[in-house]
């Protein structure tokens, strides 16, 4: 069967999907304004808005939310009544944020977070650490600022494998008591919502 790809008018690279190519126009071309709110509901609106509303429900307090990108996640946690902070790497995503909800916004790289130890009372690393090629790096800075819980949420869908920015593929298994046990990546799984609390001592 004959693959299909989409070529890119200004720099002429071909991208595998259409997914590949919204990606590479916003990190190549900063094409942020056209296509960053699409990529949101390029696999589905219920999952995403689902995901959102979560953790904006489970977020407390003064909140760091690494790699907010688009800002959605950042403005339903402030609406919720948290004081929030985002970060992104790219200067553009912070700027174009920054102007679309008036949120208060840092560039940062999210193995280098330019913050004190245990400043935020919740971090968020929301579809961030999938891209991340040293993701412990990440997740040990999100582990150092936060006082009291992270959330993390990540791809768990076949459908995200395509995308060429990701350097994990997550996949998730849950097991019951009983011994039975299921692959929440296969069927309709498409993300996993996880949170992490300090408890007994470490808080």
């Amino acid at each position: 069967m004959e693959t299909v790809t989409i070529k890119c008018e200004i720099c002429g690279r071909e991208l595998a999907n259409k997914q590949s190519f919204k990606v590479h126009m916003i990190n190549e071309h900063k094409k942020w304004e056209q296509y960053d709110s699409d990529i949101l509901s390029s696999f589905g609106v219920a999952d995403q808005q689902t995901r959102v509303k979560l953790i904006a429900e489970y977020a407390t307090g003064k909140v760091l939310d690494v790699g907010g990108g688009d800002g959605n996640i950042a403005k339903a946690m402030q609406d919720k009544g948290c004081d929030v902070i985002f970060t992104d790497i790219s200067a553009d995503r912070v700027a174009n944020t920054k102007k679309r909800y008036g949120l208060k916004g840092v560039i940062a790289d999210a193995c280098k977070l330019p913050f004190p130890d245990r400043s935020f009372d919740t971090v968020v690393c929301a579809e961030v650490l999938e891209h991340i090629r040293p993701m412990g790096e990440a997740l040990s800075e999100a582990i150092r600022v936060a006082k009291k819980k992270i959330i993390m949420s990540y791809p768990i869908s076949s459908l995200w494998d395509m995308d060429e920015t990701h350097q994990w593929q997550m996949r998730v298994t849950a097991i019951d008591r009983d011994g039975s046990h299921r692959k929440l990546h296969d069927g309709k799984g498409s993300f996993i919502v996880m949170t992490m609390n300090r408890i007994n001592g470490n808080e």
